[in-house]
């Protein structure tokens, strides 16, 4: 029978063999600490079973040497293996650099050990095989004793050391250490090198189950390794498992005592009509295992779907920065339980939740992330303050209490961030969380750059608002400026144009008294320069009537007089008085005069329209033309028309036309002198007595301009 040892030892190998399983688990090979421990279980794994079979009395001789060979290197390289698995924890700097610079030389001392230097044979004993020890069996001691006192002195400075994440690691796996190093370096090295009795090494190294126990204390309790999720796995698959094959016998013995009285002849029917609901039932079953190990050993813990989903939600549905990044940065301190997550954006401040780290982060301290960033081509990464190599950089972090850093880097670096993770509350960050941090890097960079063009774009919007008030405050004290200046022409106007008038009345009435021989007999030719005096005296007139027009409506003034009145006589007058002008410019006018057009208007101001329609007919037209008035009538209106064959009004200008001071260019050129008032004045009148106008043209083949007057009652309206 195998003795309780054996058992123990065993069962050691076995518990070292799964924990390795699992901490390969998925890509938990890609871990550094996990890839170490396997390299410790695989020396365990060779070790242990060495030291039995090289104490049996059943093997040769030559078995039994060169499986001594094994038991020394294995035991040389699982107190490597410990020492690294133990400076990883510890992450002490001098510690580590010290391990690196001699590991080639013990990996040497491993090699050595395999040979007969150290074990140069054995003696057959009466119950075990004894070693012969070779010359460098001492040098062997004390390079193992060595080791160990170094394992023991980085746990104690590790334990030691400020902020150190894993403290409680090291002390479970610290004291298992203490406990199974000691009695298994004096059972199985000390006492049967000083007393030659190799009795000893038949329990020397059954201590190491201490261990083990303590390791898988810090899995479960501490989560070493980050293995808790192929723990959860391993167990549900097994507690499945194990669920499925006891109903399977139970359902088994059930039908075959009920319907075949025990006879197990029918077996394989029982097994078709058990296997086929017990299979359906499968993931039923784990969903239901599933959720008590995740209750189990995710207690107080998050689940990740979750958190993302969270956050995902957060980053989408806010736009301004400042909520954003405080939204954020609760989500994940309450997620990683971490004592201060602190978003720090270049140019916009800090942003942040939990205990505020005394001293945030300034230009200064930005400007030597970025460039440590930048040297080591830092991009989405997580960053772990305890392994960084940069001394003063690490301290800078740590007189912030931060733990974990994320560069975030938004439009090609135009834009720096950075995020600040504190102290978790209990425990360490696992590998697991670092994970999760990582993939949410992309999501962070585009939702503060997002925030960011918003708040710059309301900025913007802001300033535009701003200067357009200061812009639209400055148009209107100018405005009024200029409508006090407006009013003090508007009144100069009205003034020189009742002085003006007056003494042009007098030339007009003195030309019209030579005029009719009333100061004697005027020859032809002074007729005819006293004619074109009059003539231009009276255009002087309309033109002065036409300036006191636009000034009366510029100050409410202009009001229509209304009286019924034939408008064919008073067309008749005006063509009358233009004929002269057109006969000096070889212009024929035609005239188409209904005599029957009795209207209710005001006279003077329709008789100024149709004179200088009529003018402008006259002037626009060349030599040799014709000028058609016609006044005609119908139901319901009178139309009055006047057609020329001028110059026209291009396109391109025709909306502008009755507008005030408007003339067309070609218009400009023909007749320098004009105004530009008297066709916006007419379409005024015409409007006021609730007609409409008359407009055709086009360019250089001639124009059509009248009105059309109604003839019902006119509405009740005086002034406009």
């Amino acid at each position: 029978m195998l003795s309780t040892y054996i058992i123990i030892d065993l069962l050691t190998v076995i518990a070292l063999f799964i924990l390795m399983l699992m901490t390969l688990w998925g890509d938990g090979y890609r871990q550094r600490l996990n890839r170490i421990y396997a390299g410790f279980t695989v020396a365990i794994m060779v070790w242990l079973p060495a030291v039995h079979v090289g104490n049996s009395l059943q093997v040769s001789e030559v078995t039994a040497v060169t499986v001594n060979y094994l038991v020394f290197g294995g035991a040389m390289a699982a107190a490597i293996f410990l020492a690294k698995i133990i400076t990883e924890l510890a992450d002490v700097q001098p510690e580590r650099r010290i391990l690196h610079s001699v590991e080639w030389f013990l990996w040497l001392m491993v090699l050595m050990s395999m040979t007969p230097l150290v074990g140069a044979g054995i003696e057959r004993g009466q119950t075990i095989n004894n070693v012969v020890f070779g010359p460098m069996i001492v040098v062997y001691g004390v390079i193992l004793l060595a080791i160990v006192l170094f394992i023991i002195e980085v746990i104690v400075r590790g334990l030691l050391a400020k902020n150190q994440h894993n403290r409680k690691q090291l002390i479970a796996i610290g004291i298992g250490i203490l406990i199974a190093v000691p009695l298994t370096m004096i059972f199985s090295y000390i006492l049967p090198v000083v007393t030659r009795n190799f009795t000893f090494t038949e329990f020397g190294a059954t201590p190491t189950i201490v261990l083990v126990i303590s390791l898988y204390y810090s899995v479960v309790k501490h989560s070493l390794f980050d293995i808790r999720l192929a723990t959860v796995r391993t167990v549900t698959y097994l507690l499945s498992l194990a669920t499925m094959v006891c109903v399977y016998f139970l359902v088994i013995y059930i039908l075959s005592s009920l319907f075949f009285g025990g006879n197990g002849d029918d077996f394989n029917i029982l097994n078709i009509i058990a296997i086929i609901p017990l299979a359906l039932s499968f993931q039923a079953v784990k969903r239901f295992f599933d959720k008590i190990t995740n209750k189990i050993f995710y207690y107080g813990e998050y689940d990740r779907d979750d958190f993302l989903a969270e956050l995902g939600y957060i980053l989408s549905h806010n736009n301004e920065i400042d909520l954003l990044l405080k939204r954020a940065s609760h989500c994940i301190a309450s997620n990683l339980h971490a004592e201060s997550v602190v978003f720090h954006i270049e140019g916009y401040g800090s942003f942040g939740s939990g205990a505020f780290p005394r001293q945030k982060p300034s230009l200064l301290w930005a400007h030597e992330v970025n460039q440590y960033c930048d040297a080591n081509s830092i991009t989405d990464e997580v960053i772990i303050i305890d392994r960084l190599h940069d001394k003063d950089l690490k301290e800078v972090f740590r007189t912030t209490k931060t733990q974990l850093y994320i560069p975030i880097i938004v439009h090609d670096r135009q834009l720096r961030g950075h995020l600040l993770v504190g102290q978790r509350k209990s425990g360490h960050y696992a590998p697991r969380d670092i994970r999760v941090l990582k993939s949410i890097i992309g999501e962070l960079a585009v939702a503060v750059g997002n925030a960011v063009a918003i708040r710059e774009l309301r900025e913007l919007n802001d300033t535009l608002q701003q200067r357009i008030e200061d812009a639209t405050k400055e148009l209107r004290a100018s405005n009024r400026q200029l409508q006090k200046l407006d009013e003090a022409k508007n009144e100069f106007i009205s003034m020189a144009s009742h002085q003006l008038r007056t003494p042009l009345t007098s030339i007009k009435g003195y030309l019209d008294m030579l005029l009719q021989g009333d100061m004697g007999k005027l020859s032809p030719t002074q007729r005819a320069v006293l004619r074109e005096a009059f003539s231009s005296s009276e255009r002087m007139v309309q033109l002065i009537n036409d300036f006191l027009n636009v000034s009366r409506l510029q100050t409410g003034k202009f009001t229509i007089h209304r009286q019924w009145v034939n408008l064919g006589d008073i067309i008749k007058e005006e063509v009358a008085l233009l004929r002269v002008v057109a006969e000096q410019r070889g212009i024929r006018l035609v005239t188409k005069i209904d005599q029957k057009t009795i209207v209710n208007i005001d006279a003077d101001k329709v008789r100024q329209v149709v004179m200088n329609m009529i003018d402008n007919a006259v002037y626009y037209s060349r030599a040799k033309m014709t000028v058609t008035v016609t006044l005609a009538k119908t139901d319901r209106s009178v139309e009055f028309i006047v057609k020329d064959r001028g110059i026209g009004v291009p396109e391109s200008e025709q909306s502008g036309l009755f507008s005030k001071f408007f003339r067309g260019s070609n218009a400009r050129k023909r007749r320098p002198d004009g105004t530009g008032v008297g066709l916006f004045l007419a379409k005024k009148v015409v409007l006021e007595h609730d007609g409409e106008m008359i407009f055709e043209s086009t360019e250089n083949k001639g124009s059509v301009f009248g009105f059309r007057l109604p003839l019902r009652q006119p509405r009740s309206k005086n002034t406009s």
